[in-house]
């Protein structure tokens, strides 16, 4: 993945397509969710959304980086101004809390702000209340 350009979003692509995406890869699939070019960034973040549903995420995750780190990086995408990546950061953080992580006072400070933008989407509303419920 670290190639760049084409080479990265194939890539990428390949590991939202697969069947599990391993735990080791989240500090790379994150870096590249959270950039700037939104090609690559998409679909960066449904990997590690489906990433963050594997049943090893509370053991590796920690040992890789903090998982308080994930979740606020993951949180700040809440109010993208790109609807697919607000989607893939309430599925990541609706898998996360799943694991009994991201759930610090802060990361539900951001839901409830983004529940409360005034473009918020129906669809990203429902979903960011099943994190709260």
């Amino acid at each position: 993945m670290r190639l760049g350009g084409s080479h990265t979003l194939k890539a990428v692509q390949r590991l939202v397509q697969s069947e599990r995406v391993e735990t080791v890869l989240a500090p790379e699939l994150l870096h590249l969710a959270t950039s700037n070019d939104t090609n690559v960034a998409v679909p960066s973040f449904l990997a590690f959304a489906k990433l963050c549903a594997n049943s090893d995420v509370p053991t590796q995750l920690p040992s890789i980086f903090s998982a308080p780190d994930v979740a606020l990086a993951v949180s700040g995408q809440l109010q993208s101004p790109d609807i697919r990546i607000q989607a893939a950061a309430t599925l990541a953080l609706t898998n996360l809390t799943s694991h009994n992580l991201a759930l610090e006072s802060t990361i539900l400070s951001r839901v409830v702000e983004a529940l409360e933008a005034e473009n918020a989407h129906e669809g990203i509303q429902r979903a960011l209340l099943g994190y709260i419920g």
